[in-house]
């Protein structure tokens, strides 16, 4: 009766049931190598479970025999096994999932296998070793990790694998290790945001920190990026501009220039006597009466440096002297009180001492800020120089040539730029409306758009014109593509024949390429620079 039971069930299931496992290609998407046995094994796990199938792998089901035995009227025979066919086929198609999730190099380890529990007790002997000093490597990991020049994203997403390597292996770290873990990460420029993290009381995750740390890179990237200064251009000229007249030939033209400090034709002011005399006034400046209005100086006009500061702040409008616009921002500064001080605006400013100047740029105008206060690894990089801290002085020192620009007192057990005793006092002038051209000049020659800009920002008193243009002989003169020689007999036929050389220096102000002096040699015959 058993036998006939046994083949008619052979017969009626010529194909034994599998479950196909077609879509595994898309749901492990990580290939097993030598490193990520942990999240390899955290994805396939769930997987097999979910489809009932674990249990070929891990043991627990035993494998059936491929044939049994069966009697029929007396005489006993042998038949194949249905329930092995069917363990047979599943374990097969196991196997081949499980191969096709490993790499190359791991295969090669287990191509002897020929079941599906074969392979799994196999990568567990390669990797069950590895998997605790890998738990280990992690661990130190994440207590090592540094942001460095990286940014807040690759940093956290870096952080956030390893922990997430350690949440899928089942050994998760509670939040506030994962925030410790990654405040310890960030580099001194994170300093006060670590503080303000540290000093809460209530509990913070590490996605909220995500979201602060991504705003305070984007406010750290605006107060190191360059700031784009509208200075207006002097421009200089030492002749008339000319005119080409035939192969030679130059004849001067009649515009010539004005110098800007006595108001003298034929010359600018790079070649006026008066250039460096303070004291001098010409008799169209002279004829303008100025009014002064005086402004209350700081209590303390010094510059204080500072080594836990990440800007260089002011309480002081005025000391941004060189440029200066309305902060925007919603940032405020956190002093030592925990207190949050709102930013007005930032700028520029020049800090001159007796031997050199030093330009502070991104400077944040606090009003309620007691002390000027300089950001010494700001300072540093931005000027590109290094201090000295010593008892009773400090000094400060070109990078490249170790040169001293600046030795500054101990005051208090303060390091301070001291500021030069020359009045600091705001000075208002009030007269007569004046032209656009006459403010072009007063301004150092700008733009058309930049003379706009100035004139409408600080509301100064104009004269508008009806064309709403300029025409200045010194600009003009100045912008000549040509250079100016006087008129010559000397007649070339042919390519240089004739070479004119000029040479300027020393300039008072070395180039960015550390020059002082300027030669340029000109073809008389193609004009050829």
């Amino acid at each position: 009766m058993s036998s006939s039971t046994a083949q008619s069930a052979l017969i009626s299931n010529p194909e034994p049931h599998s479950t196909h496992l077609t879509a595994v290609h898309h749901l492990i998407t990580i290939k097993l190598t030598r490193e990520n046995y942990l999240l390899w094994k955290a994805q396939v796990v769930p997987y097999l479970c979910g489809q009932h199938l674990f249990k070929f792998v891990d043991g627990s089901y035993p494998i059936p025999q491929p044939i049994i035995a069966a009697s029929s009227a007396g005489a006993s025979t042998t038949l194949v096994n249905l329930e092995f066919t069917q363990w047979q086929l599943q374990d097969q198609i196991m196997l081949s999932a499980l191969i096709s999730s490993l790499s190359e190099k791991v295969i090669a380890h287990v191509v002897k296998c020929t079941t599906s529990r074969d392979l799994w007790a196999t990568l567990e002997r390669m990797f069950t070793a590895q998997s605790q000093a890998r738990l280990m490597q992690i661990h130190y990991q994440l207590s090592t990790l540094k942001k460095g020049t990286t940014s807040i994203a690759d940093f956290f997403h870096t952080f956030t694998s390893l922990a997430d390597t350690l949440a899928a292996i089942n050994q998760p770290l509670l939040e506030f290790q994962l925030v410790s873990f990654l405040l310890a990460g960030l580099g001194p420029e994170y300093d006060s945001f670590v503080t303000s993290v540290q000093q809460r009381t209530e509990p913070i995750t590490v996605d909220y920190l995500y979201g602060h740390l991504l705003n305070h890179e984007i406010r750290l990237e605006q107060s190191q990026a360059p700031v784009s200064l509208e200075t207006a251009n002097a421009n200089f000229v030492s002749r008339g501009t000319s005119s080409r007249s035939g192969r030679g030939r130059n004849s001067p033209t009649d515009a010539r220039p004005i110098c800007q400090v006595c108001n003298r034709a034929s010359h600018v002011v790079l070649h006026c006597y008066h250039h460096f005399d303070n004291s001098y006034y010409s008799e169209r400046s002279a004829a303008m009466q100025a009014y002064f209005s005086t402004q209350q100086a700081p209590i303390d006009p010094n510059w204080y440096t500072d080594t836990g500061a990440t800007n260089h702040l002011t309480s002081d409008l005025a000391n941004l002297n060189v440029h200066f616009e309305e902060y925007l921002g919603s940032d405020q500064i956190r002093v030592g009180n925990g207190k949050g001080l709102s930013v007005a605006h930032i700028g520029t400013t020049i800090l001159s001492t007796p031997h050199s100047s030093f330009l502070l740029k991104n400077v944040l105008h606090v009003p309620k800020i007691t002390k000027n206060l300089i950001s010494v690894q700001k300072f540093t990089r931005d000027t590109d120089t290094f201090m000295e801290f010593h008892p009773s002085y400090f000094l400060v020192k070109d990078r490249p040539t170790k040169k001293l620009l600046h030795k500054g007192p101990s005051k208090h057990g303060l390091y301070a730029f001291t500021t030069s005793s020359t009045s600091t006092s705001t000075l208002a002038l009030i007269g007569e409306r004046a032209s656009i051209d006459r403010w072009h000049s007063r301004l150092g020659h700008p733009a058309f758009k930049v003379m706009s800009r100035i004139l409408s920002k600080f509301s100064l008193p104009v004269v508008r014109n009806n064309n709403g243009h300029m025409s200045c002989p010194t600009c003009l003169s100045s912008k000549s593509k040509q250079l100016a020689f006087s008129p010559s007999p000397t007649r070339v036929n042919n390519p240089l024949e004739l070479i004119y050389t000029d040479m300027w220096g020393p300039s008072p102000i070395t180039s960015t390429n550390g020059f002082k002096y300027y030669v340029s040699f000109l073809d008389a015959y193609s004009r050829y620079l």
